[in-house]
């Protein structure tokens, strides 16, 4: 058996699949029984959604497929390990596939396999009855019945009428005492057919996964608890007559799972020995997985009693102890129209987060609300943002804090914390980007929060916590939370509060020029009221504090389009120059103002540089404009 790792989603051409094949024989045609199975997909990289784009800037023009689940497809002598999407420039090591089958057994075995239903089609998957077979098996042993015997001198209950009637006492002080007793014990029926039934196709599986090599990377122990082949057992038909029989009769839970697995096994090694065989154990789903594995990692409390939140509950809410944490969120009230009127309002779903939890520092008190939401994205790390997190995603994040507005204030958290949680092969926690959305869902005071961080975490990590059944450590989430009383955390509060209070902060977002004496100011805040000198400049380097406040608050758009306009409204630019001259605003909008050395970096139409798109006299005219925009931010006005 030749092992085959491949990435999910992933585009691959046949070559490219030959190639990790070692051979050209069959590929087209395993290629087709995959897409039957639905694991492999055409990649159109026209109509690729943002997050399979990531893999395919390189896509040839020969016809790319992916693999669209995650897990092993056995097909013929070859075996495909897909791992998931998030190892971008590796492969997963030996520990780490381990990992990823082990909850795959977990979660995507045993349960999906008792409905054998994925995606509305039926299962015809032999290897996860299989694997589900073993992992019975390794909690609970083999199947047994158990009967009532007899024995000599045994440890059990004593049958005194038998003992009596077959046995002679010895008769001591008119006492008879018996040497020799009877007594009753339960014996395991070692000749019962479905006990001998079951040893075999354990010992069956076994051999078969231990023969293409999947022992290890399955964490299995090989087993050999028969010499009998289940073909010596009787047909299929016999068989499954025989295990509905027992089913009837028994009641443990466990036993009734077997049963069920058995008869699904034979009917899958009926088909599967006059058919071409295709063992599939995976998910399409793998995303489930990681949004579950976040929730246990995090202590996800959304379906927490109230008073079990280890919080003092204020008076208003006290009579809604016994409510969970995501029963509290509003419903949208529809009322149907009627001749004279509407009908009484009624409630129909509503919002539904991912991962509520809350922090508090030992050191002083300061309280969090955390709002979490797990996405099985791979972002850009560089360049253009792409596969975020969609509109859709950012707001209902800000939606889930405003649900939660009185019960934040009512209990007096300090902070609101939001954050996207994406997987990644690293072992460290790492910020990639944040988004705000201010303008379309309004600028929230304090203790809520106008930004939403994406976090990039240690996959490994988080999935050992869900194994484990236990959360994050405290110090684990102060390293995503990254304490909201530290330096930079109270000047990013100090711009939301102030925003549209403060006339220097209102200066500068409006691109108007500060006195020496408002200068003096903004420093003076930086350096004295959220902290000193030292802080401001392990956080922000040697950047300017007007830039900085650029920055945080972004440059107002029409302020920006009124430096520009006479550019545009002269009527000498071509439409490309225009063009050009839109996308300069978008970038000064975005990051409050506008390096030389990055505007002589940008591409434009047809890939042509800012140098050659104006004659040197607009250029130079251009280049004074935004130097003008950076300069009020730097310096006072004369």
């Amino acid at each position: 058996m030749r092992k085959v790792y491949v990435r999910e989603l992933k585009p691959y051409s046949l070559h490219d699949l030959a190639r990790k094949l070692a051979s050209d024989n069959d590929v087209q045609q395993i290629v087709d029984w995959l897409m039957e199975r639905n694991i492999i997909r055409h990649f159109d990289k026209s109509a690729a959604t943002e997050v399979d784009a990531s893999f395919g800037d390189d896509a040839e023009s020969e016809q790319q497929y992916q693999f669209r689940f995650v897990g092993m497809a056995i097909v013929k002598d070859n075996v495909f390990i897909v791992y998931p999407k998030y190892f971008r420039d590796r492969e997963p090591d030996n520990s780490e596939l381990k990992q990823i089958f082990q909850i795959l057994k977990r979660d995507g075995g045993r349960a999906n396999i008792t409905s054998s239903v994925e995606e509305g089609r039926q299962s015809t998957d032999k290897l996860p009855i299989m694997l589900a077979l073993l992992d019975l098996y390794s909690e609970y042993g083999e199947y047994s019945n158990y009967i009532d015997g007899l024995e000599l001198n045994g440890g059990g209950l004593i049958d005194w009428n038998r003992t009596i009637d077959n046995h002679s006492p010895i008769v001591v002080d008119d006492e008879p005492i018996y040497v020799e007793y009877e007594s009753r014990k339960t014996f395991r029926d070692e000749s019962d057919f479905i006990t001998r039934l079951h040893r075999a196709i354990l010992t069956e599986c076994s051999a078969e996964l231990s023969d293409v090599g999947l022992t290890d990377l399955l964490s299995l122990d090989e087993i050999q608890l028969s010499d009998e082949s289940v073909d010596d057992f009787g047909d299929l038909e016999t068989l499954e007559w025989r295990l509905e029989r027992e089913r009837n009769v028994q009641f443990i839970d466990w036993k009734i799972s077997i049963l069920d697995l058995l008869a699904k096994y034979l009917r899958q090694r009926s088909i599967n020995t006059e058919n071409n065989e295709i063992k599939v154990f995976g998910t399409t789903s793998f995303y489930h997985l990681w949004e579950d594995a976040c929730k246990v990692a995090f202590g996800d409390k959304l379906h927490t009693r109230l008073n079990r939140l280890g919080l003092d509950l204020d008076n208003k809410w006290k009579n809604r102890a016994h409510e969970e944490l995501i029963k509290i969120i509003p419903h949208p009230l529809w009322e149907r129209c009627r001749n004279n009127g509407y009908d009484n309002p009624a409630p129909t779903d509503t919002l539904i987060p991912d991962t509520i939890t809350f922090t508090r520092n030992d050191n002083d008190g300061h309280s969090t609300f955390c709002i979490y939401d797990a996405k099985y994205y791979v972002p850009s790390m560089t360049g253009k943002m792409r596969q975020q997190p969609g509109v859709e995603s950012v707001t209902k994040q800000f939606l889930y804090q405003s649900a939660y507005r009185g019960f934040v204030k009512d209990h007096k958290f300090d902070s609101v914390y939001n954050a996207f949680l994406v997987p990644a092969s690293s072992d460290t926690f790492f910020k990639i980007a944040r988004v705000s959305f201010a303008k379309v869902m309004g600028w929230f005071e304090p203790p809520f929060n106008n930004y939403i961080d994406m976090w990039a975490l240690p996959a490994y990590k988080v999935f050992n916590s869900y194994l484990r059944n236990e959360k994050f450590s405290d110090a684990e989430i102060k390293e995503i939370i990254k304490n909201e009383d530290s330096y930079t955390s109270k000047v990013e509060h100090y711009m939301q509060e102030h925003l549209a209070q403060s006339s220097i902060i209102q200066k500068l977002h409006q691109n108007q020029s500060l006195s020496e004496q408002e200068f003096n100011e903004l420093k003076y805040i930086f350096t004295h009221e959220l902290g000193n000198k030292n802080d401001y400049e392990q956080a922000y380097g040697s950047t300017p504090f007007g830039l900085q406040v650029r920055k945080m608050v972004k440059l107002d758009r029409d302020a920006v389009k009124k430096d520009f306009a006479r550019f545009i409204e002269s009527g000498e630019l071509s439409e490309t120059q225009i063009n050009c001259m839109h996308e300069i605003e978008d970038h000064i909008v975005e990051n409050g103002y506008m390096e030389l050395s990055d505007l002589h970096q940008m591409l434009f139409a047809e890939s042509e540089s800012f140098s050659h798109l104006f004659n040197d006299r607009l250029r130079a005219d251009l280049l004074f404009t935004i130097d003008e925009i950076t300069e009020n931010a730097m310096n006072p006005r004369a």
